[in-house]
């Protein structure tokens, strides 16, 4: 045990006398990152009494009706409570201590510790009932699902009409026709005693048009604008412009692997780069062979490359052959010299050509050396 506290004082003492200003920062984070971590702190959260649901949620974790949950300090964590029938917040609590001025379905709160929510409810006074309002979302097939994506329990007088305030939801709009008010379409109706009223509220999609700007290319011949209209997010089909010289790169900005429709009118513009044709071969058709590859593909000559791209050539001289030189259009590659591959970056159309020059001269002497005899032929 004194060793390790031996040990432990001595890298105190090297760590601050530590002249590396490097090692010193390095140290010094290393400490500091250990002890920088966010702590978390368990929220609980439960219904007192009864006569209603209570859930949560916070940033990263979804709704969830399970208590506790672990949150991080200093995070948001909303407390949502659902009166039954003939019920209404009575007060809510946390740590015991009653929140004032609070009688609302929802509370927030702020983490600091270890905290316990809870929420109570009361049977509404003589001459007051409860009522739901359902908020429906149309599907992206059309029509509107059996569960509504929002529902409230609010309360009011008997007799009285059942107020009810709509939503906003990115992509969709209210539909006042279709509002059904204990059952029937209208959108006025009283509330009715044994906290039975339902209001139901109905939002459609958003059609939005889709702009597909061509930059110069073409649809079916066509070069003015492609404009799809849709419901907001609905499958979205993007058009597949063709354009001479150029090879399609694209839209910008650019499309999610499964595009849909989205909630504003949007405008997309087609993104090209330049081709240009690379022809290359033999000069005179002898001595060997050439061969080239674009992104480890080979290709052939007339083929269309992309700008920028790197065209690899490479010579294979035939037996008694070497490399003589390389030209484009006619014009010596300098750079190239007598290699047997060369690299070139294609600007624009380019027709490359290697030459191949024979190790013998047709007509001349060949000198042979072997170790009895000297031949000259």
């Amino acid at each position: 045990m004194k060793k390790i506290v031996l040990v432990l004082a001595v890298l105190l003492v090297l760590v601050s006398a530590c002249k590396n200003p490097f090692l010193k920062k390095m140290l010094v984070e290393e400490e500091k990152g250990e002890s920088s971590a966010v702590p978390k702190h368990t929220v609980t959260f439960s219904v007192e009494g009864g006569h209603g649901t209570l859930k949560v949620k916070a940033d990263g974790i979804a709704e969830t009706d399970v208590s506790p949950i672990t949150v991080e300090q200093g995070k948001k964590v909303t407390f949502t409570a659902e009166p039954a029938a003939g019920y209404m917040i009575k007060e809510w609590k946390v740590d015991g201590i009653v929140v004032t001025g609070n009688t609302e379905n929802s509370y927030t709160h702020t983490v600091t510790k270890a905290v316990d929510v809870k929420v109570s409810f009361e049977a509404l006074p003589p001459g007051k009932a409860s009522y739901t309002v359902k908020h429906y979302q149309e599907t992206a097939e059309g029509g509107y699902p059996a569960e509504p994506a929002e529902r409230e329990t609010l309360q009011g007088t008997v007799g009285a009409d059942a107020a009810y305030t709509t939503k906003t939801y990115e992509g969709f709009t209210y539909n006042s026709s279709l509002t059904k008010i204990n059952g029937t379409v209208q959108t006025s109706g009283t509330i009715s005693a044994g906290s039975t009223t339902a209001v139901e509220l109905y939002y459609e999609r958003k059609t939005v048009n889709v702009t597909f700007k061509l930059a110069g290319g073409t649809v079916d011949g066509n070069t003015d604008d492609v404009v799809k209209p849709g419901k907001y997010g609905t499958a979205l089909t993007a058009p597949a412009p063709v354009k001479t010289g150029a090879v399609f790169k694209g839209w910008e900005p650019a499309l999610p692997s499964s595009p849909l429709f989205p909630a504003s009118d949007t405008e997309y513009t087609a993104k090209w780069q330049n081709v240009y044709t690379i022809n290359f071969g033999v000069e005179g058709g002898t001595g060997g062979t050439l061969k080239a590859q674009v992104d480890g593909n080979e290709i052939t000559t007339g083929d269309s490359v992309e700008q920028g791209k790197s065209v690899v050539f490479t010579a294979k001289p035939a037996p008694d052959y070497v490399v003589e030189q390389w030209t484009n259009g006619g014009t010596v590659i300098g750079e190239a010299g007598t290699n047997k591959t060369y690299t070139h970056t294609v600007t624009a159309d380019a027709d490359i050509k290697v030459k191949f020059q024979s190790l013998f001269v047709e007509g001349g002497a060949s000198l042979i050396l072997s170790p009895d005899k000297l031949d000259i032929t």
